[in-house]
């Protein structure tokens, strides 16, 4: 057969499944379009599949630049990490340091360490604060 021609069609019962929106039938049950793909919200799509929004949630270990405080300065050294935490946190950080731009006054930014634990950190800044609580126009952090 020339390379560029068109190959045979597919048998007539894939044919068919594909027509109905299934699965070839390989030792596979049949699936149907409704419940392989389903309609979900922003919010239930990045709860349910994180990872291409702020990376992987598994541990990893790589070497890296870290601050060492004993020695008051900067270390390459081996620490493992949770890629996810790392994005979330660096926009935190980001996010921050933009608001310089919005607040000129703005004198300090404060980070108290993540607790293994307590599941939290704090971002402080001494600029002009974003209001979290609501944006009625939007329905926004309800």
């Amino acid at each position: 057969m020339h390379p560029f021609s068109r190959s045979a069609p597919p048998p007539a019962s894939e044919a068919k499944a594909k027509a109905k929106g299934q699965t070839a039938s390989r030792g596979e049950r049949e699936v149907a379009v409704e419940e392989r793909y389903q309609r979900k919200t922003p919010r239930e799509h990045i709860l349910l599949r994180p990872e291409p929004y702020v990376g992987s949630m598994q541990r990893t270990t790589e070497e890296q630049w870290l601050y060492d405080a004993a020695s008051d300065g900067m270390v390459y050294r081996t620490c493992t990490f949770v890629p996810a935490l790392y994005h979330i946190l660096d926009e935190l950080l980001v996010n921050a340091s933009d608001n310089k731009h919005r607040s000129p006054p703005m004198t300090c930014i404060k980070v108290s360490p993540v607790h293994p634990r307590g599941h939290s950190t704090t971002v402080h800044t001494t600029g002009v604060y974003v209001d979290t609580n609501s944006q009625a126009t939007h329905l926004l952090l309800h």
